[in-house]
This record gives C-alpha cells, structure tokens and sequence, in this order.
C-alpha cells in the first residue's frame, strides 16, 4: 500500500495537523474500501465519523500529563475538523475542561466529551452525542490554535462549576500559576457566573486556591496537608545554602523540615533521568548537612493521607532532637 502523505492537502487550517477526513483520504487516493486497510495497518485511527488521525502523532519529549493534554487535543481538534468538512461554520466556543485542554491548563479528570457554549439555542441534533453544548450569549472569548474558546477565567469558573473538588482545584491552580489568570479576573468570572449551578462551589474553590503549586501532585498534596492536623505549610520555600539556593515544595523554616512531592514530572524530559537524579541527590544532601530533614512522597502516597501525617511528624520530632543536641 503507497504511504499516506498529507502534506499533499495543500494549505489546511492549523488545527488539522495530523488529521484527515474521509473525503481527503480519498482524494489521496485511500477509498471507502483501502480506509479499514489503513487503520488495521496502524496508520490510522478513527477519532470521529469521517474523521482520523495519524496513529503515531509524533509527540516531543513529554510527561505523561502533558502527552494526554496533547491526545485530549487531537480530539477536540478532530471535532473541529469534522465540523468543518460539512460545511458547518464554527459558531460556537470551546468552553470548560475542553477551553481549559486548549489553554494548556493542567486536567486531572475523565471527562473526555467536548464542551461548547453558543450565543443561540439550537436542535439537539445539531451535534455529536459526545458534545455537551451550552446556550450563552455574550461570553468572553479568544482563539487559540485557530480555535475559538472561552476566556481563561471564564473557563477557569466552568471547570469548578462541574468538576469535583479535587480536579477543579487542579485547573484552578494551574492557571494561576501559569499566569492566565489572577485572583481579581476570577472573581469576576464567579459573579458573572452567579445565577449558573455550582457556582458556590467554584467560590470556595477560587478562594483556596493556592498561585504557588507548581503541578497537579502539588495542588493533591496541599490539599492531603491542609485536611491533616498539622502546621499550615509554606510553599515554594527558598533555602540558601552557600551559593546555592534550593526551593523546597512544602516546608516548616521553625523546625527546619522540608516536604518534597517526587513526581514522574520532574524525571521526564530533554536532561537524560541519571543526571536529574544525580542532582537531586546532590541537592538533598546540601540540605541535610544545612540541618535540614526532608521527606519525600509519591504519587501513591497521596491515597494514604495518614501515613503522610506520620511520615511528617516523625519528621518533625527528628527536627527537634536535631535542635535540642
């Protein structure tokens, strides 16, 4: 079978990279019946009716999160692209967890459907089953990719409207600390959201959100700390040690003890993983001969709140055995 060559479309919107239709796979020359070939092959997968993408996107060094932000992508693309081939006009904006995939907002849910509003109301079959479609006239919008969607504090609002506490607090937090958004613009995006469901949750959640929390295993860990009887800890705590500054996820200056979320995050990308261990274990033990003691969990630790609080305040009596000698 000739190889598929897409560049061969010609010019195509840019959120078609790596993604066909039915009818421009057979103006290549891959008919109704090659099309099944193609996909038992491993070239091709369906994402949507008439709608696939290359089986092997050629995805850049990543973390696990972002390579499923950049899947979850490829779909809300592959629904644009599926809009387009009918001749139906993108006259509506991707809003909640699909605003926030296309922003770059860190997700941690298994809501996988699309999400749109519209400044109209329309039939039901006006799209897919797997699209949830809002009627909302007047939203804050922007484009992103070629892509409309809703505002960042406007979807920041969406999310915590109708995830659970834990994922929308991820969402949160990840645009405040990326920058997309600050405490006064998601203010307003709750009292324009005043009159909507769960918007009392997206208050609460916005109000405790944390600009310092630098991954989703961050964000999961305050909030394992602040349900423990424990001192409220400080974040992103900067250690000088010599020429050195080290900044500690979680730490307690008093006693001298700094909590450390080890997450996949910080072993994956372009500096090969022997190298950042071996700087993290250069890292800790400069801390330690400071007088520090430092604990470290894992992503499996997080669904054991009380084995935390134990590792912690073994921690802290260790700290202070260390000051009274």
């Amino acid at each position: 079978m000739k190889p598929l060559d897409l560049s061969r479309l010609g010019p195509r919107p840019q959120f078609a990279e790596g993604l066909c239709t039915s009818r421009e796979l057979a103006l290549l020359g891959f008919g109704d019946r090659s099309v099944p070939d193609l996909v038992a092959d491993g070239v091709i997968i369906r994402l949507r009716r008439g709608c696939y993408g290359l089986a092997s996107p050629k995805y850049p060094d990543c973390t696990v999160p972002h390579r499923e932000r950049l899947e979850r992508l490829r779909h809300i693309r592959a629904h644009a692209l599926e809009r387009a081939s009918t001749g139906a006009s993108l006259n509506f904006s991707y809003s909640g967890v699909s605003a926030a995939a296309l922003l770059g907002m860190s997700l941690w849910t298994a809501e996988r459907r699309i999400h749109l509003v519209q400044p109209f109301k329309s039939s039901s079959r006006d799209h897919a089953r797997d699209v949830v479609k809002a009627y909302r006239p007047n939203v804050p919008t922007q484009s992103v990719e070629g892509l409309p969607c809703t505002s960042p504090s406007e979807t920041v609002v969406d999310c915590l409207r109708i995830l659970p506490r834990e994922p929308a607090m991820i969402v949160c937090e990840s645009a405040l600390a990326q920058g997309l958004v600050d405490g006064d613009s998601l203010l307003a995006a709750v009292q324009r959201a005043r009159y909507r469901r769960g918007v009392e949750a997206a208050r609460a959640v916005v109000a405790a959100a944390s600009r310092l929390s630098e991954s989703p295993g961050e964000t999961r860990t305050l909030l394992v700390l602040r349900s423990l009887p424990l001192p409220a800890p400080v974040q992103q705590f900067g250690v000088q040690v010599g020429a050195h500054t080290y900044r500690l996820d979680f730490a307690w200056p008093d006693l001298r003890v700094g909590l450390e979320f080890d997450g996949l995050v910080k072993y994956t990308g372009a500096i090969p993983t022997s190298e950042i261990l071996k700087r993290e274990r250069e890292r800790e033990n400069a801390l330690v001969d400071d007088g520090w003691v430092i604990v470290r969990i894992t992503w499996s630790d997080l669904a054991h709140p009380l084995r935390i609080q134990a590792m912690l305040e073994r921690a802290f009596e260790r700290a202070r055995r260390y000051r009274a000698a």
